[in-house]
């Protein structure tokens, strides 16, 4: 009985110690791990060719992941980089042919405030020259009506196109007269006088026969009008009938 009772104390303290060098491995792998290289190396030495391909593998296939990933990452990167260059250069050319336009707009503006402004101008000094020139003309035919010489169509069918030209006002009436008395022996001045109408001095006598081949005196004072706005075409057709109705009336 003694005997039993010793072993079983020995076994009993045997076990303790055991448990003992058992705690003081953990903590002295606690205090100082291995290296990982080392554990890997270790555990290569005790894995299989068979696991050792496999483990090679799956670290090819994990670095090639790895590789894949960094270049999508690296793509979308430079795709998003390109296009907000382009977002960017689009918004830069819209704000630059906005300016652009703006500017041109602006401009345009401008040079149209310009010509109405020198349009204004020159009208503004073709009044006042015309002014002048009427004020001359009143002067020179102080007894020319002005209302009656602005109602005769005629007269200002005359002077069209031709106003502040190389002719002044006065040499324009003068023209037209001198035309008028040439060819229908008629007076402007009795014409637009500002007193009362007076019988042409260049009438023939009243109840004189007119030969046929001589205008009548209203047919001159027609064609007298209306010679000036004549074609040549049709001036050759009246030309020797209107010289000899000339001749004849300057004789009476």
């Amino acid at each position: 009985m003694l005997l039993e009772e010793n072993k079983k104390i020995e076994d009993i303290v045997d076990e303790s110690h055991k448990e003992d060098d058992d705690d003081k491995a953990f903590i002295e792998s606690l205090l100082n791990p291995k290296d990982e290289d080392e554990v890997h190396k270790n555990l290569g030495e005790e894995m299989t060719d068979e696991q050792k391909a496999e483990e090679a593998l799956k670290k090819k296939n994990a670095e090639e992941a790895q590789k894949r990933r960094d270049r999508e990452a690296k793509e979308k990167a430079e795709k998003e980089a390109k296009a907000k260059q382009e977002q960017e250069a689009l918004a830069k050319a819209e704000a630059e042919a906005k300016a652009k336009a703006e500017e041109e707009a602006k401009k345009k503006l401008e040079a149209e405030a310009r010509a109405k402004s020198e349009s204004d101008k020159q009208k503004e000094n073709q009044v006042l020259e015309l002014a002048k020139q009427i004020s001359d003309f009143k002067i020179k035919h102080p007894e020319i009506d002005i209302q009656k010489l602005q109602k005769d169509e005629n007269f200002n069918e005359y002077l069209s196109g031709k106003l502040l030209g190389k002719k002044s006002f006065t040499d324009l009436f003068e023209s037209y007269s001198e035309f008028v008395k040439r060819v229908g022996g008629q007076n402007t001045a009795e014409l637009y006088n500002k007193n009362a109408e007076k019988p042409s001095s260049g009438s023939a006598k009243k109840g004189t026969q007119v030969p046929d081949d001589i205008y009548s005196e209203e047919d001159m004072n027609r064609l007298a009008k209306k010679i000036p706005f004549m074609s040549r075409q049709e001036l050759a057709k009246i030309n020797d009938k209107l010289n000899r109705s000339v001749a004849y009336y300057n004789k009476n």
